[in-house]
């Protein structure tokens, strides 16, 4: 417990983030209504840069989130699919239809569920929004949202090429060009990138080292046209090829596994949005529509080995999730463009309404199934939103946000179950802002989230639990979470400190709690019903911390702190067993990141971080947890221009880290199936080099 005390005193005194040199007035958060200055936004929001990007050593999503306060991950893939803010979100989905709780917003495509699209290819920046976005998002962002934005095209010629190797045979490549097509009229970007490598699991039965490897290839093009002045057309299209292997799981927790029909992880992708922008006098109309078309195969050796390990006690099954999901959403809004008045004070407004309509199915081969099993899960969701900014003063501000929501469910399978429940929902947010030249911005806000109900479809259709009450355990009701929260946002002067500093406490109403039940066969293979509950409230509240500190042109030093607890009242398991109260799944109690940016001279630069997480449950049914970890990396740069180099060492120390864990069963037959945890590791130390060239 020592090194933890310092470790927090540290960060507590210690200085920010994860970046180079900024100002906060000039750091723009796009995922609101309106865009605002990260320093002028009232809430706790994280901004990643594309130089943080690189300095991280990025190619996916996955690889920044230890970084950011009270944000994490689950495994159990081959790409982190879902996200945790405060504590909150979603761990993983098999048959079962889910709510997502944390949103995920690609280009202002909605892949919410879908992580593993979210590759750092030519990304400018990535938004981290913490706590309800009730106003804008609706149902999918309860918790918070995640909004990765590509870059714009420029009206300078630009064009750029980018190759990489490291260990464990991984490469990379990437070509971005951009520039006018019809004078500045017409601008285009294009990029395309691929990022491949083995992994570090070795399949032993098999004598391979590529069944959990990594093999994406991705695309974007966009397009900007300024008709006139007042009017802008654009259109962002994306393409993402994913053939990743999925085998992560052994016997004995180690990188060897004995597998003899390994797993998949893929992920195909097609998606755009197009947006037109017309200006008046007084206000601004947007009007955006967006496509997206993905299919997955999600796919495992569900008993981990092979025939003849142990005979008479072996099993063998296989299990994969073929989804395809269909998404269109439509969506307008005015926003004013001058300030209105009332009375004596001014204010900013924005109203928008919207459409979503998502289509997804699913088809389960499965090596227990008598048949494969089916399902339609279609969701319409219809709102009107807005938003109001009072200025009472020059320093007092006042904000309103509303949101109105209607969900229109469809599920149907192949055993037979069928149904359609409608939900009315609303939530928002109200602030109190006070924003001064020498104290920076002091905020108090109150926001409300919200996410529908459900079905649990194997629980309704399962022949395995004929004891079970299905009518009890068979659906769920919808939850709503309330966040209070207190800020503050300041920036010395001089532009060499900056610091943010958020205190919140969440509140939630009707928690839905994932579960499972576990059925143990006569041959010793373990079934499970996954399924959705609900317990009275739960509790999140905490601290995030995040400043920078600039000592000299050429030394800066950096740190992120989350403080977090959390607490899940009893509830009654479908087994009629009641879990006792106890602290939320993925939900450490503190998350830091410390750096160190020194530029030797205009060429060389070096940076060094380190982050680390406090233990945490896997899940709310077993005890099994993810054990603390401190672990550092490093990036050395030498640029000059038109080349750019870089060598990069990921988790310098080894250490040993595990992103998903299980502990209700045994999956062992040389142990007869004992009851044991099992782990998926995180990732070893790696290291490579990167080398790009501008023309």
């Amino acid at each position: 417990m020592h090194y933890r005390f310092f470790a927090f005193l540290f960060c507590l005194f210690s200085i920010e983030s994860i970046a180079e040199t900024y100002d906060l007035s000039e750091i723009v958060v796009t995922a609101e209504l309106r865009k605002n200055t990260l320093i002028d936004h009232s809430g706790s929001t994280t901004v990643l840069s594309e130089k943080n990007l690189k300095q991280l050593s990025a190619q996916h999503l996955e690889d920044v989130l230890n970084s950011v306060p009270n944000l994490n991950f689950s495994g159990g893939t081959s790409r982190a699919r879902f996200f945790q803010i405060r504590g909150i979100g979603e761990r993983s989905q098999y048959a079962e239809p889910i709510n997502p709780s944390v949103g995920l917003l690609i280009d202002d495509i909605d892949f919410t569920g879908i992580g593993n699209a979210a590759t750092m290819l030519d990304v400018a920046q990535v938004e981290i929004l913490r706590g309800p976005q009730g106003t804008l998002h609706g149902a999918n962002a309860m918790a918070g949202l995640i909004n990765v934005r590509s870059n714009e095209p420029q009206s300078d010629p630009f064009n750029q090429i980018s190759v990489g190797i490291g260990y464990y045979d991984h490469h990379s490549f990437k070509f971005v060009s951009t520039g006018p097509l019809i004078s500045d009229s017409l601008l285009y970007r294009f990029a395309l990138g691929s990022n491949e490598s083995n992994g570090s699991i070795k399949n032993r039965f098999l004598n391979k080292s590529d069944t959990n490897d990594i093999m994406e290839i991705a695309s974007k093009f966009r397009l900007e046209w300024t008709i006139n002045p007042e009017t802008k057309l654009s259109g962002h299209f994306f393409f993402l090829d994913g053939d990743n292997g999925f085998d992560a799981f052994s016997l004995d927790n180690s990188r060897n596994t004995l597998s003899d029909e390994p797993g998949k992880d893929t992920l195909r992708t097609l998606a755009g949005v197009i947006k037109a922008t017309q200006d008046f006098s007084a206000f601004r109309l947007k009007f955006e529509t967006s496509f997206s078309n993905s299919e997955s195969i999600y796919s495992y050796d569900e008993d981990w080995t092979y025939v003849g390990i142990a005979p008479g006690w072996e099993y063998k099954s296989f299990d994969s999730y073929t989804r395809e999901r269909d998404a269109h959403s439509i969506q307008a809004r005015l926003t004013s463009k001058q300030p209105l008045k009332l009375g004596r004070a001014m204010s900013d407004w924005s109203v928008g309404l919207y459409f979503r309509r998502n289509q997804e199915d699913l088809v389960r081969q499965y090596t227990y199934a008598t048949k494969d099993f089916s399902s339609e899960y279609d969701t319409d969701t219809t709102a009107i939103f807005g938003d109001v900014k009072i200025a009472l003063t020059e320093s007092f501000r006042v904000g309103v946000g509303l949101r109105l929501e209607n969900r229109d469910t469809f599920y149907e399978d192949s055993d037979g179950v069928r149904t359609s429940p409608e939900k009315n929902m609303a939530g928002g947010r109200f602030s109190l802002e006070y924003l001064n030249e020498d104290y920076g911005l002091w905020y108090l806000s109150y926001g409300r989230g919200y996410r529908g109900d459900g079905v649990n479809a194997g629980v309704l259709s399962s022949p395995d639990i004929s004891s079970i009450n299905r009518k009890k355990f068979g659906f769920y009701d919808s939850e709503s979470l309330t966040n209070f929260e207190a800020g503050i946002k300041y920036q010395s002067p001089q532009d060499n400190f900056s610091g943010r500093l958020a205190i919140f406490k969440m509140d939630r109403r009707n928690q839905q709690v994932k579960d499972s039940l576990v059925l143990v066969r006569t041959d010793g293979s373990s079934a499970f019903i996954d399924h959705t509950n609900n317990t009275a409230s739960g509790d999140n509240y905490g601290i995030e911390v995040e400043t920078l500190f600039q000592l000299n042109d050429a030394l800066s030093l950096t740190a992120n702190l989350g403080l977090l607890r959390s607490k899940v009242h009893s509830y009654l398991g479908i087994d009629e067993v009641t879990r006792q109260e106890r602290e939320q799944p993925q939900a450490p109690s503190y998350q830091y990141s410390i750096g160190i940016d020194y530029r030797f001279s205009n060429e060389w630069r070096l940076n060094i971080r380190a982050e680390g997480k406090d233990e945490y449950f896997f899940s709310n049914r077993h005890g099994v947890k993810a054990p603390s970890f401190t672990m550092a990396h490093a990036r050395l740069v030498f640029e000059r221009n038109p080349w750019n180099m870089g060598i990069w060492i990921r988790n310098i120390t080894d250490e040993e880290t595990f992103v998903r864990g299980f502990g209700s069963f045994g999956n062992n037959p040389l142990k007869e199936y004992a009851v044991e945890p099992y782990y998926q590791r995180g990732a070893p130390r790696t290291f490579g080099a990167e080398i790009s060239f501008q023309f």
